[in-house]
Order: structure tokens, then sequence, then C-alpha cells
């Protein structure tokens, strides 16, 4: 099989995470989810990163103290 035919598995990225990103950013969800994917190459796509991955670490981080 040649790669465009090969399904992607595409990572689960948590949905109360993506809608603070846009209510903070103000952008479509389409978007947030192209730039955490890496389609998306610009300084707010980069701000976007780091900011999903602090927000997932915290998530985590609460969830493992209970």
């Amino acid at each position: 099989m040649n790669k465009s035919s090969e399904k992607r598995k595409n990572k689960a990225y948590n949905p109360i995470i993506i809608d603070r990103l846009k209510e903070k950013y103000g952008l479509s969800v389409r978007f947030l989810y192209q730039s955490l994917r890496g389609e998306r190459n610009s300084e707010t796509s980069l701000r976007i990163q780091e900011d999903y991955k602090k927000m997932e670490k915290a998530a985590k981080a609460k969830i493992s103290r209970i």
C-alpha cells in the first residue's frame, strides 16, 4: 500500500482543553485541531501546541492526586 491509501491514526484530544483554547484564542475548532496535528505552522499554532501541552499536563497531575 502506498502512503496515500494508508489510514492515519488520529490522536484523541481532550475536548475540555479544546473548548478552553477556543475561548482563549477565539479561533475555530478546526484550526485548533490542525494546529495540534502540525498541519499549521504559524506563531499562533505553536502557542496553541504549547498551551495544550501545559493544560494536558496540569489535568493529568490533578487527576493523579485523586
